[in-house]
């Protein structure tokens, strides 16, 4: 975000999110442990392969960067279908939410990957360096269940240098926590570094210099709140920071938490995010979260040739990456927080 912008605002064409859900049966929830939902969400061997293609805001500055608020839903929801239908099937599991995907999408799914549902609004509120999220109005842990997802998933945005805000988005977690173990399905917890002062906004090298600090605190803090994996930024910077200084980092970050994680591939590369899912397997991490570093290359793409690289490009790499988490990744159920 640009140090002159007041606040992140929500795209305004939005689609009513409240998805019809009518078809099932009501007051039918399928009696299904935690444990059982992450079997299907992972591997045999317990690692998590994901697509993520629960973008919203962000996918509409991918198709069109120039006019983003120009970019209709079916657009938005012809692109995840583009996605899911030419490369889930190389994955264990992919994240879906209720504006676009849910439930039109989950059909689209193999019978053998599941799905994880996002669960907050897009934004931050009036103040971007005190940003506390919001949850999707009109949607819920207990619908998310309800609409067959496995797990459902809150994005949120932290930095321990604002405690205000902070403390806050901890309250946020835990409420999310309860609700998801009322449920018994499995709580993803997504939390992003961002800029606590102008400054940062407006330098990225004072970013990348405090990235690992914030990666490792906010995983010092959110650690026991409730989540069942932790979905985490890499905890080094790969503008700021030596390669040979990536695997303590991940050490570190393994050490500190008692969840399972995965590594999100936060719009890098699909070469770097490749070299970082081997590190942060070979430390500890139970898997890997991948958005546009496997399928950012569809922008703008005629849809046949958006299609066609899907079940060929995009499948490829997820099924690379699954084959590297497979080969040094922890099992979720190793986790200090399952094994003990």
């Amino acid at each position: 975000m640009r140090a002159s912008e007041p606040c992140r605002r929500p795209y305004t064409n939005r689609p009513t999110v409240a998805p019809d859900l009518t078809h099932r049966q009501a007051g039918t929830i399928p009696a299904v442990s935690v444990p059982a939902h992450l079997a299907r969400l992972s591997t045999d061997g317990g690692v998590l392969a994901v697509l993520a293609i629960d973008h919203r805001d962000s996918l509409r500055v991918v198709i069109d960067p120039d006019q983003p608020d120009e970019v209709p839903a079916d657009a938005i929801v012809a692109f995840k279908r583009d996605v899911v239908e030419g490369a889930a099937a190389a994955a264990t599991g992919v994240m879906l939410e209720p504006e676009y995907s849910i439930p039109g999408l989950v059909g689209a799914l193999p019978d053998d990957v599941g799905f994880f549902a996002a669960l907050e609004a897009q934004g931050y509120g009036a103040d971007p360096y005190v940003r506390v999220t919001a949850l999707l109005e009109d949607w819920s842990v207990e619908q998310a269940v309800e609409a067959g997802a496995n797990g459902v998933k809150l994005l949120i945005f932290y930095t321990p240098d604002v405690p205000e805000a902070a403390d806050q988005q901890d309250e946020l977690v835990q409420r999310v926590a309860r609700e998801a173990a009322a449920f018994d399905v499995p709580f993803l917890l997504e939390p992003l570094a961002y800029p606590a002062t102008p400054e940062q906004a407006a330098d990225p090298a004072l970013m990348g210099a405090a990235h690992t600090d914030l990666v490792l605190e906010t995983a010092a803090r959110l650690t026991g709140l409730g989540a069942t994996v932790l979905k985490m930024q890499f905890p080094a910077h790969p503008d700021h920071d030596p390669p040979d200084e990536w695997a303590a980092a991940c050490a570190e970050l393994d050490g500190m938490v008692a969840e399972p994680w995965a590594v999100l591939s936060a719009g890098v590369s699909y070469d770097v995010f490749k070299h970082q899912v081997e590190i942060a397997s070979a430390a500890g991490a139970s898997g890997f979260m991948v958005g546009r570093a496997a399928w950012g290359e569809l922008a703008g793409r005629p849809p046949a040739e958006r299609r066609a690289l899907a079940s060929s490009l995009v499948r490829s790499r997820i099924s690379e990456l699954r084959s590297i988490a497979g080969t040094t990744g922890r099992p979720w159920h190793q986790a200090p927080a399952f094994s003990s």
